[in-house]
């Protein structure tokens, strides 16, 4: 499924939902309800309940599909409250919402989070994964990493990865590297 990433980041990010259902019910309209709008919170506005009803409330209002955004968190602050953001993340969840974390295997968003949070997607770190020399170690870590993720039914997707040339890299340059054993 195509996404369109609308990434709002702005200081208030109530307007940022407000743009992506707009967005949405424009796509919906002219017969495009198999897109998404990604909107990328901090995690303060995961742990902020009000926040999460406000955003559901504003996506119902607009008549548009919960299923169709894409809530992805940033990893620019902490994690300060987990029971806030399990509740948070279970809440957008039960209610269609794809939750994701951005930037999985920086120094914030770890295995930690995956124990805990009912997130639907990760989107692993380009650093995660960028060329280590053909290295098997790395290649082995990156597989298992990713193998991990799709028995716990993860999407999984790779920061950087966007469009088909960066696929054909990427592609390209896995054809080209040591590979983890199968």
């Amino acid at each position: 499924m195509p996404e369109i990433h609308a990434h709002e980041r702005r200081q208030h990010l109530d307007h940022g939902i407000v743009a992506a259902s707009r967005v949405l019910k424009t796509l919906a309209d002219n017969g495009h309800r198999h897109l998404s709008v990604c909107v990328t919170v901090p995690w303060t506005w995961i742990e902020d309940a009000r926040a999460v009803s406000l955003a559901l409330q504003v996506v119902c209002d607009a008549n548009v599909v919960p299923y169709n955004l894409v809530v992805q968190i940033s990893d620019e602050t902490p994690l300060v409250h987990m029971p806030s953001a399990i509740g948070g993340v279970a809440e957008l969840s039960w209610h269609g919402v794809e939750v994701c974390l951005s930037n999985f295997g920086s120094a914030r968003h770890t295995h930690h989070h995956l124990r805990s949070l009912p997130v639907a997607s990760i989107r692993l770190d380009a650093s995660l994964v960028e060329a280590r020399h053909g290295s098997l170690r790395d290649a082995v870590i990156v597989r298992s990493l990713i193998d991990m993720l799709r028995q716990m039914n993860i999407k999984v997707t790779v920061d950087g990865v966007n469009d088909r040339d960066d696929l054909r890299s990427s592609l390209k340059h896995k054809q080209t590297s040591s590979r983890a054993p199968s």
